[in-house]
């Protein structure tokens, strides 16, 4: 056995003895519970100085004393500033002035994917609506549903509007 196996299963045997310890203490602390509460014991014990198994430790050498930190001025920020993840300047190039927009789009073309799978779904309600609208007995099924399709045409109306500005945005 090397010398790190050898301090290896120390550590394990006074981790074991202080786990049934501990156990003897709170009957209801679980075997791995116990080990593992045990294991930080004794690691805490090698770390104030009072090592158990292995070779001692060298003293460690003093750090030496900090010089004072340079006062600055406070950074300017621009007037513009800008939302978290809508625009950030892009200064590892050549010209600072290029602006890169980060976030915006991906979450515009997000946006515009769930209004185009939502406006297929008013689509295909608004043709069940129509369906039944023409197989209605009655003068009030023919008054619900009628409100039905007045209600999704004007949800649709809007999800168009918001698409085409969303489109507007992608395209320029």
């Amino acid at each position: 056995m090397t010398a790190a196996q050898k301090k290896a299963k120390a550590r394990f045997k006074a981790a074991v003895a202080e786990a049934k310890k501990l156990r003897k203490k709170n009957p209801r602390l679980s075997q791995p519970e116990a080990l593992k509460q045990a294991f930080a014991i004794e690691y805490k014990k090698e770390r104030s100085g009072k090592r158990i198994a292995g070779p001692a430790k060298k003293a460690a050498k003093k750090a030496a004393p900090k010089k004072a930190a340079k006062k600055c001025a406070p950074k300017k920020t621009s007037r513009k500033a800008a939302m978290p993840g809508e625009r950030h300047t892009d200064t590892k190039s050549h010209n600072v002035n290029i602006r890169v927009m980060s976030g915006i789009h991906d979450e515009l073309y997000q946006r515009r994917d769930e209004i185009e799978t939502g406006l297929k779904r008013i689509e295909h309600t608004l043709h069940e609506l129509k369906e039944r609208l023409k197989k209605a007995d009655t003068a009030i099924m023919k008054q619900r549903i009628k409100q039905g399709i007045a209600i999704h045409a004007a949800i649709q109306k809007n999800m168009k509007a918001e698409l085409r500005k969303i489109h507007n945005v992608l395209s320029k």
